[in-house]
């Protein structure tokens, strides 16, 4: 335990940039803010996502209570400005940004109203004596698929290509095919619920069985109740 409090209080630049290269992000820069805040700026490809985005990651170093921050950003995902885009698309977009945000627990989809932005971020806790390296890993993995799943959907969305009723009644399906793919068959769920009953039926057996040799004993035990009772 005392090896991973030092490791966690001691976040360093090198463990960021091993953290980020062992997923496949070989172009980065990582500096230190101050004492406490440390940023890293990448980015990524990939086949769902060839034109490729930017990240930029801030890490707040755990504090006295022990509990630091990471937060990753994917900057510029796309551009809807009001002045060039269709008030009509525009609504259709943010109902499914609003949809997302509703939907995925803990990847967050926002809209400047400036400049048009939508921006995905994900934060997550950096806790003292828990695997720093691997959070911080999996927080900016969720930010990329996040990304490469949705950002493609929105840009037809925006450009009028897809309505949001047909985004969602994809997301809809793709949620009840995965629901399905997860439930356990009938006949596991009966052989399930056969044991539950075994089990249940031998716990109430075992209790009875103990209250009753509980019982004889304190009799055994204790002849003179018994001998006052019966004369009562």
């Amino acid at each position: 335990m005392g090896g991973d409090t030092v490791a966690v209080q001691s976040i360093s630049q090198e463990l960021v940039e091993n953290a980020l290269r062992e997923i496949g992000l070989e172009r980065l820069f990582v500096h230190e803010v101050s004492d406490h805040i440390m940023m890293a700026l990448t980015g990524w490809k990939s086949n769902e996502n060839p034109d490729g985005d930017h990240l930029a990651i801030q890490i707040k170093r755990p504090d006295e209570k022990g509990i630091g921050i990471i937060s990753v950003q994917v900057l510029g995902v796309l551009h809807a400005r009001r002045e060039s885009t269709s008030p009509e698309h525009l609504c259709q977009l943010l109902m499914a940004i609003s949809y997302l945000n509703y939907r995925l627990p803990v990847v967050k989809v926002g809209y400047d109203p400036r400049d048009g932005e939508v921006r995905f971020s994900v934060e997550a806790p950096l806790i003292l004596g828990e695997n720093i390296k691997e959070c911080i890993q999996e927080t900016v993995k969720v930010a990329i698929v996040a990304v490469d799943k949705y950002k493609s959907d929105l840009i037809r969305i925006r450009d009028g290509e897809e309505s949001f009723d047909d985004f969602y009644k994809k997301q809809v399906s793709k949620q009840e095919d995965a629901d399905q793919s997860q439930e356990v068959p009938e006949s596991e769920q009966r052989r399930i619920l056969a044991g539950l009953l075994r089990s249940l039926a031998e716990l109430i057996e075992s209790e009875a069985g103990g209250s009753e040799e509980a019982e004889k004993s304190e009799q055994t035990q204790n002849p003179s109740a018994e001998a006052e009772t019966e004369s009562d």
